[in-house]
């Protein structure tokens, strides 16, 4: 893996992690002989192991390549987050008798 760190350049889109944050994705801004620059973030990366520089740890901040895999997992990550989050922010004494019987099917067949 660390040989594709050392072929990043700019414009390549790569997933800032760190600890138990989700991956985000980043543009890599510029590179130089040994280090990432994103675009937007003060935190420079070694080209080496496309870690943080300076940063130890387990809450160090790691990037990770962008395959299709990763791709598909954070968008899938982001769609659950939004589905809770409009769960959460639901009142659902609001809704309609017929909205409420709709929904309780729905959550009786996913469980």
């Amino acid at each position: 893996m660390r040989e594709d760190f050392m072929q990043l350049k700019a414009g390549d889109e790569v997933f800032r992690s760190g600890g138990w944050s989700d991956a985000v994705p980043m543009v890599v801004e510029r590179v130089t002989a040994t280090q990432i620059v994103l675009r937007g973030s003060p935190t420079k990366y070694r080209r080496r192991d496309g870690c943080a520089v300076g940063d130890t740890g387990y809450r160090r901040g790691c990037l990770l390549l962008a395959t299709d895999e990763l791709k598909a997992d954070v968008a899938e990550k982001a769609r659950r987050q939004q589905a809770l989050r409009t769960c959460e922010d639901t009142r659902f004494r609001d809704l309609s008798t017929d909205a409420l019987v709709d929904i309780a099917a729905a959550i009786t067949k996913a469980t």
